[in-house]
């Protein structure tokens, strides 16, 4: 079996752990143990690469955990450079310290929104269940 990735996460809806592949579309397994659902898990993973080859189906290259450097180049327009580069010089920091900021409040506020947003849905989820 190729190492593909395997996330584990605790279902309180099933009341077991819930193992997944996301490089086979999420292909999940359910376990009292987190052991039992990772066995599962490698279980139901086999039968999808048999059902794949049975098929002539290309399985999916497993992902690879990439080291990050913490540098990127970004192009941006002249116009915009101006504008945090005096935005950076008012605050008295530097342009990469600026730039680091804003990154980090607009991903924070991203993460926030994903996270509203789950809610809503397991939410409404719930809601429609029950009504």
């Amino acid at each position: 079996m190729p190492p593909y990735s395997q996330h584990l996460a605790w279902s309180p809806d099933d009341n077991q752990f819930v193992a997944t592949c996301p490089e086979l579309d999420n292909l999940l397994a359910l376990g009292d143990t987190e052991e039992e659902a990772v066995r599962e898990l490698k279980v139901a993973i086999d039968l999808v690469l048999e059902d794949m080859a049975a098929t002539g189906a290309t399985p999916p290259a497993p992902a690879v955990h990439t080291a990050h450097s913490g540098q990127f180049r970004v192009r941006l327009p002249h116009t915009l450079h101006a504008r945090l580069a005096r935005q950076a010089e008012r605050e008295g920091v530097s342009l990469n310290t600026l730039v680091c900021t804003l990154l980090s409040e607009g991903s924070a506020l991203w993460h926030a929104a994903d996270h509203v947003t789950e809610r809503f849905r397991v939410a409404c989820g719930e809601a429609m269940e029950h009504g």
